[in-house]
């Protein structure tokens, strides 16, 4: 993000030789804690890892955009659903798109790329 000009946010994607296996997710080795999902700082609580992992992270990403501002979350944020408490924040239909995205508990969030795609569109 460029914080010096009005509403233009540059942002590139790239793996950059980060990514991980699905069940390497470790808090002991990610060096950035606040992209955690709570699923991997407490499986017990808010289920196993699997592919929405990457929904949460785009649901991070995206609160971000929409805030213009650069986020970061401690573990006690992220595990009582702050992230998700600021998503609730946003204008229609950005608020219910992305906190959904950004549901704690694994079986309750936004499964898939394409129902995102369908909840940002939503009237």
């Amino acid at each position: 993000m460029i914080p010096e000009k009005d509403q233009v946010i540059q942002f590139k994607l790239g793996d950059l030789g980060i990514s991980k296996l699905l069940y390497d997710v470790d808090p002991a080795n990610t060096k950035a804690q606040w992209l955690l999902p709570p699923e991997v700082l407490n499986p017990s609580e808010f289920g196993p890892t699997d592919t929405r992992i990457d929904i949460y992270n785009l649901g991070l990403l995206f609160l971000q955009l929409a805030c213009s501002r650069r986020l970061q979350f401690t573990s006690e944020e992220i595990l009582s659903g702050r992230p998700r408490e600021m998503a609730l924040d946003l204008t229609p239909p950005y608020n219910s798109a992305l906190e959904k995205t950004l549901r704690r508990h694994v079986a309750y969030r936004t499964a898939s790329a394409m129902e995102l795609w369908r909840d940002l569109k939503a009237p």
